[in-house]
């Protein structure tokens, strides 16, 4: 891909983000953080643990056409606000797509499931979520 395409396509993936996020960004509620959603220092621990699982996983599934062989993996936990962030390198988005559809959107939950599934019952979180780029 050229570098003005690998921009343009940095750029959808953002502003598809924001778009997803804005909503909740805008609320005039100030956020109340809660003790029962907050990740601990243990799960903290438990997360560190599971990343090079999670890498595994999204190395064995298979690819969407155009999406790279190698896509790096990181677990990045919010832990105020009990979210948790699976950062996606650029090349799990495919080659010449501009936006999410079904099939990428499918991906992504596989991944955020896959997670869940390694945590559920060792740590507290309020949300999984994915980002990529």
């Amino acid at each position: 891909m050229d570098p003005s395409g690998r921009i343009l396509l940095r750029h959808t993936t953002f502003l598809l983000l924001m778009s997803l996020i804005a909503p909740h960004a805008a609320s005039a509620e100030p956020q109340v953080l809660r003790a029962e959603r907050t990740i601990t220092p243990a799960g903290m621990r438990v997360l560190e643990q599971v990343g090079p699982d999670l890498q595994r996983y999204v190395d064995q599934i298979e690819r969407l056409p155009g999406q790279e062989k190698l896509i790096s993996v990181k677990i990045n936990p919010e832990p105020a606000t009990g979210f948790i962030w699976i950062d996606l390198s650029l090349g799990f988005m495919p080659r010449g797509q501009a936006g999410f559809d079904e099939g990428l959107g499918e991906k992504v939950r596989e991944v955020n499931e896959e997670l869940s599934r390694y945590v559920e019952g060792e740590i507290t979180y309020l949300s999984i979520r994915s980002r990529i780029g």
